[in-house]
């Protein structure tokens, strides 16, 4: 299993977190072979897709990600270009 975890400063984690799942939900929609399901909360989201999935945390200041997969370049496909890092105001994402 590959993970690769990421955290963004934001005072408004819990907005963040929400906006990136909605955004993602509405996005994977249109495309069902991804196999997508999205679920959250206002503090905890999970995305899954056919390759792997990304667990979203707000915490108080920060928003942290980890996506999870089976297979070597999944992990990538979650940082470049996706709904999951580019949407809501915490732009600034740095991936490990």
């Amino acid at each position: 299993m590959l993970i690769a975890e990421a955290r963004a400063e934001t005072e408004h984690s819990s907005r963040s977190l929400v906006q990136r799942c909605r955004h993602v939900h509405k996005a994977t929609r249109a495309h069902p072979q991804l196999q997508p399901h999205v679920e959250w909360s206002d503090d905890r989201g999970v995305i899954s897709v056919d390759w792997g999935r990304c667990t979203l945390r707000a915490l108080p200041g920060v928003l942290t990600l980890r996506a999870e997969a089976p297979a070597e370049d999944a992990p990538r496909q979650a940082e470049h270009p996706s709904p999951i890092a580019s949407s809501g105001p915490a732009d600034a994402i740095t991936w490990r």
